[in-house]
């Protein structure tokens, strides 16, 4: 089955002789940085209870301001600074907790990164992933919708369900998700009618238009 065909192409071990798992579509260029930090701290810093940043340098006060005031765009954007170390020195627990912070206050791409990083070891856990996928998704972020597909595909996290992995790549490549158009077309060769009307209606559904 194509099916078949589309897992074994999107899938590679985490480390080495480990059983192959669905990779997730691209991610921000720093988020492989992200992957290397170890959970400490992770927890307290979604409850907005980590400890304080280490000293800020000048050129990020501005950006440390906003994201102290709520400003999830920055909050995003500040801890993907202390990931890459760009502009103030590398810190995974601050990292995690403002990445995390922008998540709870709902950005989508935050919600990808966090949702992406449970997707492979040492972090894996499907249903969070699943969660916070899901939740970037319904917003349309086309990676977070390609992403959650292919969790639909494999049934990790989420009950096997090809009409829902349909209708979220469906709306993915409507956005010019590049991995979402090979995947949509190839997928599509393996619906039936009513399945591809019913995956159409979810779509339309979630993104408001006609497709």
């Amino acid at each position: 089955m194509i099916t078949n065909v589309i897992l074994k192409a999107h899938m590679k071990p985490s480390v080495p002789n480990a059983s192959p798992v669905p990779a997730a579509p691209p991610r921000h260029p720093a988020f492989g940085h992200l992957l290397a930090f170890a959970s400490l701290g992770f927890v307290l810093g979604l409850a907005g209870c980590g400890p304080p940043d280490p000293v800020v340098s000048p050129a990020l006060t501005e950006l440390h301001r906003r994201a102290t005031g709520g400003d999830a765009g920055a909050q995003l954007e500040l801890g993907m600074r202390y990931v890459t170390g760009r502009g103030i020195e590398p810190d995974e627990r601050a990292a995690l907790r403002w990445i995390g912070q922008a998540a709870h206050r709902g950005n989508a791409a935050a919600q990808f990164e966090l949702g992406s990083r449970y997707t492979l070891e040492p972090h894996r856990d499907y249903g969070r992933a699943a969660d916070l996928l899901r939740q970037s998704a319904i917003q349309g972020f086309a990676p977070a919708q390609t992403s959650l597909a292919m969790l639909y595909l494999a049934g990790a996290g989420v009950p096997i369900d090809r009409v829902e992995a349909y209708a979220w790549l469906l709306l993915a490549s409507t956005q010019g998700e590049r991995d979402a158009v090979g995947l949509e077309a190839d997928l599509r060769q393996e619906l039936d009618d009513g399945e591809l009307a019913k995956a159409r209606e979810l779509a339309r559904q979630r993104g408001g238009k006609p497709l």
